[in-house]
């Protein structure tokens, strides 16, 4: 989601001469997925019998084609300003319907960046005001689409890399070496050097030491003032214990740590629980109907709408 370094990682992966960043700053192709899909299953509802006859002995999954052929569109997009010899660099904050970007880009190499949740709920509540409890629940509903997606694409697990943002700001030269071996990139071709000396953009630190109202997005030189990693130092028990009880289970999950609060040790033990917006369910049932297109289209609708409602109601885009 925002704030979690997804501005440092693509300027790290730029760095090699074999990529290219895409025309659009975020390009948010994930969002709206449901509408392809509903588009794809509204063409395929129109063919005739003959023309599925015909078509399906060719094309294992019609739907699953299209999809497809769609997001090579969406490519060629991208590639309108740049040169197809370079490696696309595409980012968008967010992994929400992270489970169509296989179905629409099946040969993409994908890097998911996770941060400690702490630290993201403090830097968008610095730098945007979001609101603490909502900014909560939008990390660990996050979270767990990446977990998930883990768990619905563990046989793809050589086309993406899950990393942590902390471990790229501590350790950039081993991480990077991780994601460039990934990527199939040569390391003699990339700047170390350069990656340690990488400037900041959009930290909510910067409105302190701008003195400015607004985040800007300009590139400035990291100072000994700049720590990222311990912006939630300074949360009460109760700020924790909110946290944990909400967040809790994505963030061991995730290889993190929580911090005990003296208020947890008097509490009768609880189960960690969420709400979380399924954005994927019914997805394999949507498959196996294909002769009801009408009612597949309107549920992914319908669903696709409750997200955008849900979303409104955080206020989370600025």
């Amino acid at each position: 989601m925002h704030r979690s370094g997804t501005n440092f990682l693509h300027q790290l992966i730029c760095l090699h001469p074999g990529c290219v960043s895409s025309v659009l700053w975020e390009d948010f192709f994930l969002h709206p997925a449901p509408l392809l899909e509903a588009y794809a299953h509204a063409v395929y509802s129109e063919w005739i019998p003959l023309t599925r006859e015909k078509l399906e002995p060719v094309i294992k999954s019609p739907i699953d084609s299209l999809l497809h052929h769609l997001g090579n569109g969406l490519l060629s997009f991208l590639y309108t300003q740049n040169s197809k010899s370079q490696r696309l660099v595409a980012k968008t904050p967010w992994v929400r319907n992270l489970s169509y970007v296989f179905r629409l880009f099946p040969n993409a190499q994908i890097l998911l960046l996770v941060r400690d949740g702490r630290s993201v709920v403090e830097s968008g509540v610095t730098s945007f005001y979001w609101d603490e409890t909502s900014a909560m629940h939008q990390w660990a509903q996050a979270a767990q689409e990446i977990l998930q997606f883990q768990q619905d694409y563990s046989h793809l697990s050589d086309q993406y890399l899950v990393l942590k943002y902390e471990d790229l700001y501590l350790n950039t030269v081993e991480a990077m070496t991780k994601i460039l071996n990934f990527l199939n990139l040569d390391l003699q071709h990339y700047d170390f050097s350069k990656a340690l000396d990488t400037p900041v953009i959009g930290s909510s630190d910067l409105r302190r030491e701008q003195g400015q109202y607004k985040i800007h997005w300009q590139p400035v030189e990291k100072t000994g003032e700049f720590q990222p990693l311990n912006r939630w130092e300074n949360w009460s028990d109760a700020k924790h214990s909110l946290f944990n009880k909400i967040a809790g289970q994505q963030m061991l999950k995730l290889g993190y740590t929580l911090q005990e609060t003296l208020m947890e040790e008097t509490e009768p033990k609880m189960n960690f629980s969420t709400d979380f917006v399924d954005n994927k369910n019914g997805s394999h049932q949507h498959r196996k109907n294909l002769n009801d297109h009408d009612k597949i289209v309107k549920q992914i609708l319908e669903k696709y709408q409750a997200v955008l409602d849900n979303s409104t109601q955080d206020n989370f885009y600025y």
